[in-house]
């Protein structure tokens, strides 16, 4: 056994914040999740679970959603696909909304 298994052997995993991620993950033929419908479903407060998402992530769910939308969309253009159908297939209305969030995700 490896010092690395030895260690994560010993630690309980978190479950929560990955679940939380599964369901701000939305793609076109999905709908959106309201954040106070997503804290329902972990028995949390919406203010509990924006706290919980900075903890676990660095912001809150709303970014969190935005950050896996756009990740899903680079996914898509990396594989080939064009703006336009990357953008379709992470559920933005349009390729320009597309590039919105990627400058004000980069920065640029």
């Amino acid at each position: 056994m490896s010092i690395a298994e030895a260690l994560t052997s010993r630690v309980e995993f978190n479950h929560r914040p990955v679940e939380l991620a599964m369901l701000l993950d939305v793609s076109a033929d999905q709908q959106r999740s309201d954040i106070a419908e997503v804290a329902a479903q972990f028995a949390y407060s919406p203010r509990q679970l924006r706290r919980l998402s900075a903890d676990w992530f660095g912001y809150g769910p709303k970014h969190l959603a935005k950050v896996l939308r756009w990740q899903a969309a680079r996914a898509h253009i990396d594989a080939g696909r064009t703006r336009t159908a990357a953008a379709a297939a992470a559920g933005y209305a349009d390729a320009a909304h597309l590039w919105r969030d990627e400058k004000s995700l980069l920065g640029l």
